[in-house]
Parts: C-alpha cells; structure tokens; sequence
C-alpha cells in the first residue's frame, strides 16, 4: 500500500482515530468481507472478498499494534500527539459485546486459597482406592494360581469395593471443597 494513510482508508476512520474505533471499524468489516460469508457467492465475488480480507487484516496489523502504527504514521509524517491516551492501550479481545463471556478485566479479584494440607489420613484416603484395587487382582492371581475358590470371590469382593472408593472419595473431597467455599 503505497498512498499515503491508506491503511486508515482501507478501514475507514482518521488518521487521529482511536484505537476503539479502529477496533470497531476492522471487526465491522471484518465481519461483512470475511470470505467465509461469501461462501455460497460466485468465485469471482469470493476472490473479490479474499483480497479485501486481506487488505483489512493488514490494515489492523498496523494500526491495531501501538508500535507499528506510530511507525507507520511517523512514515506518513503525522504527528501522534494529537491522539487521545486511548490509542495506547493496545488490543482488547473481550469488548466486542457479541458473546456470553465476560470481560475477565471486569471480574471481581478473589485471591486463591490453598487447600487443607495432605495429611497422611487425606493421603491413605486418596490413594485407598487403588491400593484396594491392587488387593483384589493379585487375590484374583493367587486364587486362579493356587486354585482357592475362596480368593476369587474375595477379589470379586474387593474389586466391587474399589470402585465403590473410586466413586465416593472425590465426592467426599468435592463436598469438602464445597464446604469450604461457602
């Protein structure tokens, strides 16, 4: 792009715009040029779309980087002391108003609590379902080896009881967690 202050054209705003209006001015025809929203257009009318695309998306890599566009605008030879001091703030990603999410910027801070501390009771009750498991396989090992009808029934028994563990231990940390956070 060779004329001067054609980046501010292709998006359509001042050379002393400011960054949220630039902003706004890219997203707007970003939304309306995309070549995705083309898709069911003739190819001439898609190619079309692609190069303006292309065209809005350089003109926001310069003027939407405080640094860049102060490069660029000292290469047109404008002056950036007539902008306001919203131009330094750079790049916003959640203040476009089109989705659920809310700004995290706007979020109240809660700063993050730690846990109870790992006793060896919170330990043996974590890793109990494992250890339970481990129990049943090798009864159901030595039971098939030896061939004790007795083991294998206690390593169907003690099988049943480790997922009942691996099912009622994270609900029992999950209300725990629950209690401390009300």
């Amino acid at each position: 792009m060779d004329d001067a202050g054609s980046h501010y054209e292709v998006l359509g705003v001042t050379t002393d715009a400011p960054v949220g209006e630039i902003r706004e001015a890219y997203l707007r025809l970003a939304r309306a040029h995309h070549p995705d929203v083309m898709a069911g257009a003739a190819a001439i009318t898609r190619a079309e779309a692609d190069r303006r695309m292309q065209a809005i998306n350089a003109a926001w890599t310069v003027l939407g980087d405080v640094g860049r566009r102060r490069a660029y605008d000292r290469r047109l030879g404008l002056s950036d002391h007539a902008r306001s001091a919203d131009t330094r703030e750079g790049f916003r990603p959640f203040d476009d108003g089109d989705g659920p999410e809310p700004d995290p910027r706007l979020e109240t801070d809660v700063p993050y609590e730690h846990a109870a501390p790992a006793t060896a009771a919170r330990r043996a009750a974590t890793l109990a379902p494992v250890g339970v498991f481990a129990a049943s396989v090798a009864a159901l090992v030595f039971g098939l080896f030896l061939s004790v009808a007795a083991l294998v029934v206690l390593s169907g028994i003690l099988f049943l009881f480790s997922c009942l563990l691996l099912a009622v231990v994270p609900l029992l940390y999950m209300s725990e967690a629950r209690r401390h956070d009300a």
